[in-house]
């Protein structure tokens, strides 16, 4: 029924015991990369979290990128 949409559910590991409970979605699955699901978030639950990499090919113009570098400099990485 995804297929009928263009969608295609890219987990394929258990979220809940055994069971896939949660669903990662794209039209484009080969810009989905390294999926973990860990269940020792560090958190007393039996949530788990689902971690990807999600690889974007956009094109960006010089302000745009210039725009873009300083947010990411506004972003305290690493910090508790």
């Amino acid at each position: 029924m995804l297929a009928d949409v263009f969608l295609y559910q890219v987990i394929d590991l258990s979220t809940r015991k055994k069971n896939i409970l949660d669903l990662v979605l794209s039209s484009s699955p080969d810009n989905i990369e390294n999926i973990t699901v860990d269940s020792t978030f560090g958190l007393p639950s039996h949530h788990y979290c689902i971690c990807f990499d999600l690889y974007l090919n956009f094109k960006l113009t010089k302000l745009e990128r210039f725009l873009t570098m300083q947010m990411l400099t506004l972003i305290p990485f690493g910090t508790a």
